[in-house]
């Protein structure tokens, strides 16, 4: 799933940080994914638009599409609002609320139909020797129709390596009453060229409870 911080550290969304009144961010990503043997393509469409001073709209479509097991394929809706909460210096909070359509994350019997969730958001961000750096911890519950429940726990940490050129790291840990356990690392090298940002990924189930690699590559754009 992410993050604006202040001025100069424009590096991924989601998170506590929010969009300006007026700006927009949009994003695609395709990724290659192999899960438990089976493999499959998984498209992501991600936007954030701030509304106003203080609420910034996400919106996102995501999809999983098996090579030969058609029966597993999915679909996922995700619509929310965040709000800055506390900030104080480099260090920030935000909560995050909406509604959300099944889910596409790749764990086979993941929850389906429509459902809530609620989460909250802890971010810091500045610059190490003339270079930006960021952290953020994501929490979030959702509830679906089906009585399916899931918490998930991500933590991100991006530095910029040289400019304009950022190593991404993160862990996303994931646990439902009716999906399989979830905790999966993935590392990133994104690049900046202007308001364009493009980036390549390898991630890793590393739970132990089931096996799935994935290669991904997105674009993504602020306006």
């Amino acid at each position: 799933m992410l993050l604006y911080a202040a001025a100069g550290l424009q590096t991924v969304q989601a998170g506590p940080w929010t969009q300006a009144d007026g700006v927009t961010y949009a994003r695609l990503e395709l990724s290659r994914v192999e899960l438990e043997g089976l493999h499959a393509w998984r498209s992501d469409a991600y936007g954030e638009r701030g509304l106003n001073e203080n609420w910034t709209l996400t919106l996102k479509v995501e999809g999983m599409r098996y090579d030969t097991a058609a029966d597993f394929n999915t679909e996922a809706y995700r619509v929310t609002l965040r709000r800055e909460l506390y900030a104080y210096d480099r260090f920030l909070i935000s909560g995050e609320t909406g509604l959300v359509y099944s889910s596409a994350s790749g764990v086979i019997g993941g929850c389906r139909g429509m459902g809530g969730e609620a989460g909250l958001s802890l971010g810091m961000s500045g610059v190490f020797r003339q270079l930006n750096w960021y952290a953020a911890v994501d929490g979030a519950y959702r509830s679906y129709e089906n009585g399916c429940q899931t918490e998930k726990l991500d933590l991100v940490f991006g530095s910029e390596v040289t400019r304009g050129w950022y190593i991404i790291s993160k862990l996303f840990v994931e646990q439902g009453s009716f999906s399989r356990d979830s905790v999966k690392t993935q590392t990133a090298l994104l690049a900046r060229f202007g308001p364009t940002d493009i980036s390549l990924a390898y991630s890793e189930e590393i739970g132990g409870r089931f096996s799935e690699t994935g290669l991904h590559i997105s674009l993504a754009r602020r306006f």
